[in-house]
């Protein structure tokens, strides 16, 4: 399955990393670093997976999260953040999920595979 991947975050480092793992796996990788690009890109583009920084510089991800639903009604949106105390404290709400930022290529990979391929 060649996936439609959304990135949604303002940290390069995570993008770049996001980017060259997702490419070697053979996925569509798109990249938005704010929430108002990200409008523009999900209104264009069908995505089966989209992954959102929950601090975003001009919006919260945790609001973003229903309107990314509202575009992409089928894509699989996973809240994340490097605040490991939000993650315990805070359950999925608008997300289907809320992860720990992590930027280690094995975690990743694991983490997509689990997004894509698990109901």
């Amino acid at each position: 399955m060649s996936a439609n991947i959304l990135l949604i975050d303002d940290y390069e480092p995570t993008a770049l990393t996001m980017k060259v793992i997702c490419e070697e796996k053979g996925f569509s990788f798109h990249h938005a670093q704010s929430a108002q690009d990200s409008i523009k890109i999900a209104s264009d583009t069908v995505f089966d997976l989209i992954l959102v920084d929950i601090n975003l510089p001009d919006k919260s991800g945790t609001d973003l999260a229903p309107q990314m639903r509202d575009l992409c009604p089928t894509a699989k949106i996973i809240g994340f953040t490097a605040d490991k105390e939000a993650v315990e404290e805070n359950d999925a709400g608008a997300f289907d999920s809320l992860e720990q930022k992590n930027l280690e290529v094995t975690f990743i990979e694991d983490r997509l595979n689990s997004w894509l391929y698990n109901a």
